[in-house]
């Protein structure tokens, strides 16, 4: 989805603490980000999410052509 280093996404997230969490605690974030893809042509594709250069998770999908109304 992002072939070209300038096409992808970073960032930093602060996320805050809830008071009885400890320091170095687990907590689940929920993070949304919209995406405007463009695709060549339809087929098979992946989207994959990197953190630091490691795969975290993988969502296969496939793009169809429309059919008409």
């Amino acid at each position: 989805m992002f072939p070209n280093e300038a096409d992808r996404i970073s960032g930093e997230i602060v996320a805050g603490r809830p008071p009885d969490l400890m320091v170095g605690d687990e907590q689940v974030l929920s993070l949304a980000i919209r995406v405007n893809p463009e695709f060549q042509r339809p087929g098979r594709y992946t989207a994959i999410m990197r953190l630091d250069g490691v795969d975290m998770k993988r969502a296969d999908f496939r793009v169809v052509t429309p059919r008409p109304a």
